[in-house]
This record gives C-alpha cells, structure tokens and sequence, in this order.
C-alpha cells in the first residue's frame, strides 16, 4: 500500500530511521524495516531533538509521542493544543515542548501534565521552530520577519535577525548543527547556514538544491546527514550536508 510520508527521525548512529504515515509507521535499521507505533488520528507535526536521541510526533487529538531514537520505540505521551499547530520543537533533554499556530502564537510547555512557562504572538503563521543545544535559545520562522530568537524560559521581545536578500524567506524547518551552533534553515527546495556570532547580520552559506521539496527533515547527531521527505512522496532521501550532496534513496513499502 502506497502513501505520503508524515514524519522522520533520524537515530544518532545515522543508520537508524523513524518513517511515518498516517497509516504505518515503520523502523529502519540499515537494510532491515519493522512495524512501529501509529497516531489513530492522523499526524499534525513532527520534530527531533538537537541531539538527535528523541523524536516528538503530534497527533490530530493533541496527542504527543516521544520516540526513543535508538531504541524505535514510544517512551512516553503528552498533551497540548492541536487546533491550528503549525510548527513543533523539542529540547535536548526533552524537557521542553515548543508549539508554533497558524495565528503567530508560540508557546514553551514544561512538565506532564504540560504547562505553559512561555509565550510569544507574532500576528503571522508560525513556519518552523528549533531549540539551540542548551536550551538557551528558542528560534522561530514565520512570514512577515523571517527569522527570530526567542528566550524559551520567559515570555520577552524576540531579536529578529536581519538578512542582505529583498524578499523575506518563508522557511519550513530550523536546525541548530551540533558542531558549531549555526542555525540551519530550510524553505522548498533549499537552505541557509547561518552563523550567529553577529544575529544583527549573521553570515550566510547557500545550499542551492536539497534534491526535492523536503518537508519533513532530521539531522543526524554529528551534523553531517539530513534524512528527508516530501508528504506526497512515499520515499526519504539522505544528503551529505559537507558535500551538498544526495547518497541514498529509501522507498516505503
């Protein structure tokens, strides 16, 4: 049975991959696959941790599974708001839950059941969110600024970052690379690597094809592998972030 990709996660290793439809959910672990946990109603978001040891998928009911990586399994459920949720991050430690809505609301959650320790509203869709390593910094995609770095502890003003190009970049996915904390954004068919040392104008690296519409993204451990996916697609694609280039094509049965 064919259909479309919903959410992937990429283990530390980089051999181990978390592949999830509406209708399967799968775990890939070199050239062998298993049956894994599925979302009764449907996928809304998905992220994984900057270190890559955890990946968050939000049902349709709110429902949010924590996935242990390396062991492909569900380690535990939380709960929030699904009703226009546009964007979802994760910390390290997996303390924290971000929410992104197609109003511009973000909220920080904490604890189980979840409870609100943060909050931000932009006016516009929030596109993508990403949690640096320690946790110190929250960063947000959306519309109308481009990029901004929120503090996900307290409710204040974010820094909107300022870039050279005329037209603001709607970017779809955030990453934090492990290795030197340059902020990897993602928008249809391409991407940036920003480095922050100066957030009023940041440094930027282009990566001018991501060989596809890459929706829904994991970054290995180590920075180096981006498994990707298109939701109308029933295939995930790996590239070599150093080389800008594609090494490996996966089918979903």
């Amino acid at each position: 049975e064919k259909g479309s990709i919903d959410a992937v996660g990429l283990a530390p290793t980089g051999t181990k991959l978390l592949a999830m439809s509406s209708h399967v959910a799968r775990i890939f672990d070199r050239d062998q696959w298993q049956n894994a946990a599925t979302h009764a109603s449907g996928i809304r978001e998905s992220c994984t941790t900057p270190n890559r040891q955890w990946t968050a998928t939000c049902g349709g009911d709110g429902s949010v599974y924590i996935w242990n990586l390396n062991m492909g399994e569900v380690a535990r459920t939380i709960r929030v708001p699904s009703q226009g949720l546009s964007a979802l991050a994760m910390s390290d430690d997996g303390e924290l839950i971000a929410t992104g809505y197609t109003s511009g609301s973000v909220k920080v959650w904490k604890g189980s059941p979840a409870e609100v320790i943060a909050e931000y509203n932009s006016g516009t869709r929030v596109a993508a969110l990403a949690f640096n390593a320690d946790t110190t910094v929250l960063a947000m995609a959306d519309a109308k600024n481009g990029l901004m770095l929120l503090d996900p502890h307290r409710s204040t003003t974010p820094n909107i970052l300022k870039q050279s190009r005329t037209i603001v970049p709607l970017y779809n996915r955030l990453f934090f690379l492990p290795t030197d904390g340059r902020l990897l954004a993602l928008e249809s068919g391409r991407g940036d690597i920003l480095t922050l040392t100066d957030p009023l104008l940041p440094q930027i690296e282009t990566i001018d094809s991501l060989g596809g519409n890459a929706q829904l993204v994991s970054l290995s451990s180590d920075g180096k592998r981006l498994a990707m996916a298109d939701r109308e697609e029933t295939a995930v694609w790996i590239m070599d972030l150093e080389k800008k280039q594609i090494t490996a094509t996966l089918d979903i049965p």
